[in-house]
């Protein structure tokens, strides 16, 4: 089988960067998005609303990719969660593929003194006062609590045609 790795909401600046380096190394990029983007040839894309999705048609489009590609690895480039997550999760755990989480950054309390980590947020999911937060801890905890092979690639900035540069506390976006 021809190894395949799967974006995640893969067809926009990162989607198609991703797949230019993927093409170069052989690797056919399939990106699952609301978004066509035609900025590439590199890639196949498969129309999936994953604001409205249950996880099922995820799951499904997933097991469909991996009888005709070995996936070799998933990049949730959007950051999904509650049921796309999980049935992310699942299938990460089920056929033992690597997958990578694209999030912001997040506040931590920090004293100075040595590299700053994830073991003292500076919020909970019950004290954060904005939702865009409150929903990052619980995608990251759910992360946690998985046995799937993630990792968290957490920006300070993601730069590109129209993006933004700057934090902001309260949602780490500033024009």
């Amino acid at each position: 089988q021809r190894p395949c790795f799967v974006g995640i909401g893969g067809t926009g600046v990162i989607g198609s960067a991703l797949s230019q380096v993927l093409a170069g190394r052989g690797i056919h990029y399939v990106s699952l998005s609301l978004s066509d983007d035609s900025r590439t040839a590199t890639r196949t894309n498969i129309h999936l609303d994953l604001a409205h999705s249950d996880g099922a048609k995820l799951r499904t489009h997933l097991d469909t990719i991996a009888v005709r590609h070995r996936i070799v690895g998933i990049f949730d480039i959007l950051g999904i969660s509650g049921a796309p997550a999980q049935a992310l999760s699942s299938f990460a755990q089920d056929h033992a593929t690597p997958i990578a989480i694209l999030s912001s950054c997040l506040l931590y309390d920090h004293d100075g003194s040595g590299p700053v980590d994830e073991t003292a947020p500076l919020f909970t999911p019950d004290t954060a006062a904005f939702p865009y937060i409150t929903k990052k801890l619980n995608l990251e905890a759910m992360w946690q609590r998985s046995d799937a092979p993630w990792l968290v690639l957490r920006t300070h900035h993601v730069l590109g045609p129209g993006s933004a540069l700057g934090c902001l506390p309260g949602h780490n976006r500033d024009p």
